[in-house]
């Protein structure tokens, strides 16, 4: 399985933000310079993150992003499907075979997207912040 730039991007983002509601926000720019991204895209990314209730958005002059609930509570599932889908198996590579083949094939396919889901869901951020920081 591969995550797109979209997951990867939103993954650093998060493991930039504040949990804190005491700690000030960061803003696009900062957390531009810290994580190392492009801020147009960040931007788009991050915006898609508040609409999924991953990070909330502060206004005004001291405004910007912080998490919305802690990394303990945050699964890699929720950052993929806040930003971009998981990976579908395109079914039209199996046209030729025979629709026993088909339907073996898409089953099996289907379980193991079944499976990464299971596991997204399960592995939550803060294990990506202790291999980070370990």
């Amino acid at each position: 399985m591969r995550l797109n730039r979209s997951t990867l991007y939103a993954v650093v983002a998060v493991l930039e933000l504040p949990d804190d509601k005491n700690v000030k926000p960061l803003s696009c720019r900062q957390l531009c310079e810290q994580a190392d991204l492009p801020e147009r895209y960040l931007l788009q990314i991050l915006r898609k993150l508040v609409i999924a209730g991953v990070v909330d958005s502060v206004r005004g002059a001291e405004g910007g992003f912080r998490l919305a609930k802690p990394l303990n509570r945050l699964s890699l599932l929720e950052l993929v499907e806040a930003v971009d889908e998981l990976p579908q198996f395109n079914v039209e590579t199996l046209n030729g075979l025979s629709s026993s083949a088909q339907w073996t094939i898409g089953a099996t396919m289907a379980g193991i997207r079944e499976d990464a889901r299971k596991r997204l869901g399960a592995f939550t951020l803060d294990r990506l912040q202790r291999q980070r920081h370990g």
